[in-house]
């Protein structure tokens, strides 16, 4: 989504280092978002312009915003509850 089709951004994330992940040198300070789809990044002065009445803005206060990983599967999840309830996992049986 650009910029420019965006008036008003639902969330806001500003004054931190925003991981882009495009370059290894590549990151900024502020992100916006609208209907899940990112529609500004840059400094946060360049982002200020996207809050509006309705945005939920996040103060970063120096800290790092990176993209998040999500398993739909949950299989880490799913094997160590099994280990601490004693379930067995695979052809082992292990208890804690």
């Amino acid at each position: 989504m650009r910029s420019s089709q965006c008036v008003s951004a639902d969330r806001v994330f500003i004054n931190g280092q925003v991981l882009t992940l495009e370059t290894a040198e590549k990151s900024c300070l502020a992100l916006a978002i609208k209907e899940g789809l990112i529609c500004g990044l840059g400094d946060t002065e360049q982002v200020k312009h996207l809050i509006g009445p309705h945005t939920q803005v996040t103060d970063l206060q120096g800290k790092t915003l990176m993209p998040g990983l999500i398993d739909g599967h949950a299989r880490l999840v799913r094997g160590v509850a099994s280990l601490h309830a004693g379930l067995p996992c695979g052809r082992y049986h292990w208890r804690f």
